[in-house]
Protein backbone atom coordinates (compact mmCIF):
# COMPACT_ATOMS: atom_id res chain seq x y z
CA UNK A 1 0.00 0.00 0.00
CA UNK A 2 2.79 2.43 0.81
CA UNK A 3 4.65 1.61 -2.39
CA UNK A 4 1.58 2.43 -4.44
CA UNK A 5 1.24 5.73 -2.60
CA UNK A 6 4.91 6.54 -3.15
CA UNK A 7 4.83 5.73 -6.84
CA UNK A 8 1.71 7.77 -7.55
CA UNK A 9 2.97 10.76 -5.57
CA UNK A 10 6.45 10.57 -7.12
CA UNK A 11 5.08 10.39 -10.66
CA UNK A 12 2.71 13.26 -9.99
CA UNK A 13 5.45 15.49 -8.63
CA UNK A 14 7.69 14.57 -11.55
CA UNK A 15 4.97 15.56 -14.01
CA UNK A 16 4.36 18.87 -12.24
CA UNK A 17 8.06 19.70 -12.01
CA UNK A 18 8.93 18.70 -15.57
CA UNK A 19 6.22 20.86 -17.15
CA UNK A 20 7.22 24.05 -15.33
CA UNK A 21 10.34 25.06 -17.32
CA UNK A 22 8.57 24.35 -20.60
CA UNK A 23 5.58 26.50 -19.69
CA UNK A 24 7.92 29.29 -18.53
CA UNK A 25 9.70 29.33 -21.91
CA UNK A 26 6.39 29.27 -23.75
CA UNK A 27 5.25 32.32 -21.77
CA UNK A 28 7.75 34.59 -23.53
CA UNK A 29 6.67 33.20 -26.90
CA UNK A 30 3.06 33.86 -25.95
CA UNK A 31 3.85 37.48 -25.02
CA UNK A 32 5.51 38.09 -28.39
CA UNK A 33 2.73 36.48 -30.40
CA UNK A 34 0.02 38.15 -28.32
CA UNK A 35 1.59 41.55 -28.97
CA UNK A 36 1.55 40.78 -32.70
CA UNK A 37 -2.18 39.94 -32.43
CA UNK A 38 -1.85 36.34 -33.59
CA UNK A 39 -4.35 34.82 -31.15
CA UNK A 40 -6.20 35.45 -27.92
CA UNK A 41 -5.24 34.32 -24.44
CA UNK A 42 -8.21 31.95 -24.30
CA UNK A 43 -7.22 30.06 -27.44
CA UNK A 44 -3.64 29.79 -26.20
CA UNK A 45 -4.78 28.44 -22.83
CA UNK A 46 -7.11 25.89 -24.39
CA UNK A 47 -4.36 24.71 -26.74
CA UNK A 48 -1.89 24.43 -23.88
CA UNK A 49 -4.32 22.32 -21.85
CA UNK A 50 -5.41 20.11 -24.75
CA UNK A 51 -1.89 19.29 -25.94
CA UNK A 52 -1.10 17.54 -22.67
CA UNK A 53 -3.97 15.04 -22.93
CA UNK A 54 -2.59 12.65 -25.64
CA UNK A 55 0.90 12.79 -24.15
CA UNK A 56 -0.28 11.87 -20.66
CA UNK A 57 -2.68 9.27 -22.05
CA UNK A 58 0.18 7.48 -23.84
CA UNK A 59 2.29 7.57 -20.69
CA UNK A 60 -0.60 6.25 -18.61
CA UNK A 61 -1.27 3.32 -20.92
CA UNK A 62 2.38 2.23 -21.02
CA UNK A 63 2.81 2.75 -17.27
CA UNK A 64 -0.53 1.10 -16.47
CA UNK A 65 0.17 -2.07 -18.43
CA UNK A 66 3.59 -2.54 -16.85
CA UNK A 67 2.62 -1.69 -13.28
CA UNK A 68 -0.75 -3.44 -13.24
CA UNK A 69 0.89 -6.74 -14.19
CA UNK A 70 3.86 -6.33 -11.85
CA UNK A 71 1.80 -5.50 -8.77
CA UNK A 72 -0.51 -8.42 -9.39
CA UNK A 73 -3.86 -6.69 -9.29
CA UNK A 74 -6.94 -8.67 -10.21
CA UNK A 75 -7.14 -9.09 -13.99
CA UNK A 76 -10.58 -7.98 -15.00
CA UNK A 77 -11.15 -5.53 -17.82
CA UNK A 78 -13.30 -3.20 -15.78
CA UNK A 79 -10.75 -2.91 -12.95
CA UNK A 80 -7.90 -2.39 -15.40
CA UNK A 81 -9.68 0.41 -17.22
CA UNK A 82 -10.72 2.03 -13.94
CA UNK A 83 -7.07 1.90 -12.91
CA UNK A 84 -6.05 3.62 -16.14
CA UNK A 85 -8.82 6.19 -15.66
CA UNK A 86 -7.74 7.16 -12.14
CA UNK A 87 -4.05 7.14 -13.01
CA UNK A 88 -4.67 9.29 -16.09
CA UNK A 89 -6.57 11.94 -14.17
CA UNK A 90 -4.10 11.90 -11.29
CA UNK A 91 -1.20 12.60 -13.64
CA UNK A 92 -3.32 15.14 -15.50
CA UNK A 93 -4.14 17.20 -12.43
CA UNK A 94 -0.54 17.14 -11.25
CA UNK A 95 0.55 18.36 -14.69
CA UNK A 96 -2.08 21.08 -14.68
CA UNK A 97 -1.02 22.03 -11.17
CA UNK A 98 2.53 22.56 -12.44
CA UNK A 99 1.21 24.70 -15.29
CA UNK A 100 -0.91 26.72 -12.89
CA UNK A 101 2.03 27.28 -10.55
CA UNK A 102 4.06 28.81 -13.38
CA UNK A 103 1.12 30.93 -14.50
CA UNK A 104 0.70 32.37 -11.01
CA UNK A 105 4.38 33.16 -10.41
CA UNK A 106 6.85 35.40 -12.24
CA UNK A 107 9.19 32.57 -13.30
CA UNK A 108 9.57 28.82 -12.98
CA UNK A 109 12.20 29.02 -10.23
CA UNK A 110 9.76 30.68 -7.84
CA UNK A 111 7.02 28.35 -9.07
CA UNK A 112 9.12 25.34 -8.07
CA UNK A 113 9.64 26.74 -4.58
CA UNK A 114 5.95 27.45 -4.11
CA UNK A 115 5.05 24.05 -5.57
CA UNK A 116 7.32 22.29 -3.11
CA UNK A 117 5.35 23.78 -0.23
CA UNK A 118 2.10 22.55 -1.73
CA UNK A 119 3.54 19.06 -2.32
CA UNK A 120 4.15 18.94 1.40
CA UNK A 121 0.55 19.95 2.03
CA UNK A 122 -0.70 17.35 -0.47
CA UNK A 123 1.46 14.76 1.27
CA UNK A 124 0.33 15.80 4.73
CA UNK A 125 -3.37 15.67 3.90
CA UNK A 126 -3.24 12.54 1.74
CA UNK A 127 -4.21 10.19 4.55
CA UNK A 128 -1.11 8.01 4.38
CA UNK A 129 0.20 9.31 7.71
CA UNK A 130 -2.84 9.73 9.89
CA UNK A 131 -3.01 11.59 13.14
CA UNK A 132 -3.90 9.32 16.05
CA UNK A 133 -5.67 11.95 18.11
CA UNK A 134 -9.28 12.28 19.16
CA UNK A 135 -10.67 12.12 15.61
CA UNK A 136 -11.86 15.70 15.37
CA UNK A 137 -9.43 16.53 12.56
CA UNK A 138 -10.55 13.79 10.18
CA UNK A 139 -12.37 16.16 7.85
CA UNK A 140 -9.11 18.01 7.13
CA UNK A 141 -7.87 15.02 5.11
CA UNK A 142 -10.26 15.88 2.31
CA UNK A 143 -8.62 19.24 1.62
CA UNK A 144 -5.99 17.70 -0.63
CA UNK A 145 -7.03 16.22 -3.97
CA UNK A 146 -4.48 13.45 -3.71
CA UNK A 147 -6.43 11.47 -1.08
CA UNK A 148 -9.09 10.45 -3.57
CA UNK A 149 -6.67 9.01 -6.12
CA UNK A 150 -4.63 7.19 -3.52
CA UNK A 151 -7.56 5.67 -1.68
CA UNK A 152 -9.32 4.51 -4.83
CA UNK A 153 -6.19 2.98 -6.33
CA UNK A 154 -5.10 1.28 -3.14
CA UNK A 155 -8.31 -0.43 -2.20
CA UNK A 156 -10.24 -1.16 -5.39
CA UNK A 157 -7.77 -3.15 -7.46
CA UNK A 158 -6.36 -5.71 -5.05
CA UNK A 159 -7.23 -9.40 -5.33
CA UNK A 160 -9.85 -10.48 -2.86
Amino acid sequence: MGSMYGVVFFLGVQHAESVQPVVAVERTIFYRERAAGMYSALSYSIAQVMIEIPYIFAQTVVYGIIVYTMIGFEWTAIKFFWYLFFMFFTLLYFTYYGMMAVAMNPNHHIAQIVSAAFYGIFNLFSGECQYGGDGTTGHVLYLGPFIFAVSIMMFNFQKR
